[in-house]
């Protein structure tokens, strides 16, 4: 993988971020809760941080995104059961940073 193939990687897994962040995150009885009305917000700055590092220096985007990955685990873990009504946004947050630093972390091993 060169360091363009890199960089577009970041760019789309952060893009999915993002995008989980306004899908429901939680959902109960049909009910469903977006994590941009919480904590979303900051994984929305850090996915955009991620990305603009990762333009100079890919092998350092898994800063940001390694904390953008601990704010949904953070408040899946702190409220009990939660993990039973996870839906699609969730997952897609959880996804998109977890690649994002896959591939800043093969940047970072390739010395890109």
């Amino acid at each position: 993988m060169n360091t363009k193939n890199i960089k577009l990687v970041i760019l789309i897994a952060n893009i999915v971020a993002v995008i989980g962040c306004f899908l429901p995150f939680a959902s109960l009885f049909g009910y469903g809760v977006n994590f941009i009305e919480g904590d979303g917000v900051f994984v929305v700055v850090l996915s955009i941080i991620a990305v603009l590092v990762a333009l100079f220096k890919p092998k350092f985007a898994f800063i940001p995104n390694a904390i953008s990955l601990f704010v949904p685990i953070y408040d899946i873990t702190q409220s009990p059961g939660m993990s039973d009504f996870l839906d699609i946004g969730a997952y897609m947050i959880i996804a998109g940073t977890a690649v994002a630093i896959i591939a800043s972390i093969t940047a970072l091993i390739k010395k890109l």
